[in-house]
């Protein structure tokens, strides 16, 4: 640790401070600069997933705001995981993703529907790999046709 012997308002412990805090922004300053981002890895699966079923309550401030179920079950080769909340105020939370998981975890599709006063606004998002993008209704019947999600996938 450097230490001035000099009186705080000199000239020789103003440098020292400057040059303590000089080390101490180029030190965070290399820090941040060392902590690049790195791509994603592919998940190798360890342990298979399988069918399970689950019920989970979520709460703020230990008041219960939403119930919901967490289903799990397998199309073929494909796991597809449900997670639903039903909120107290109506609100919906519902999510629907298909993965494969040999030799690594991959997802086939994701869809999410929020809506009711619980969030900002009515949400619908869906995405499959490889550029492939459905086209969906906002809400008030709008929409259909092609690309609509269903249980089985796009319709």
């Amino acid at each position: 640790m450097l230490r001035s012997t000099a009186s705080p308002g000199s000239r020789t412990a103003r440098r020292a401070l400057r040059w303590r805090t000089l080390t101490v922004i180029v030190g965070a300053a290399a820090l941040l600069l060392s902590a690049r981002a790195t791509p994603g890895e592919p998940v190798r699966m360890r342990y298979p997933e399988g069918p399970s079923h689950g019920f989970v309550v979520l709460s703020e401030s230990g008041r219960t705001i939403a119930h919901g179920e967490l289903i799990q079950w397998l199309e073929r080769r494909v796991i597809a995981s449900r997670l639903i909340y039903r909120f107290d105020n109506g609100s919906l939370y519902d999510e629907v993703v298909r993965f494969t998981q040999q030799p690594v975890f991959r997802i086939q599709s994701y869809h999410l529907v929020q809506r009711g006063p619980s969030f900002k606004s009515a949400t619908e998002v869906e995405f499959r790999p490889f550029g492939e993008i459905p086209r969906h209704g906002q809400g008030g019947g709008q929409g259909g046709g092609a690309g609509q999600w269903n249980d089985r996938g796009a319709g």
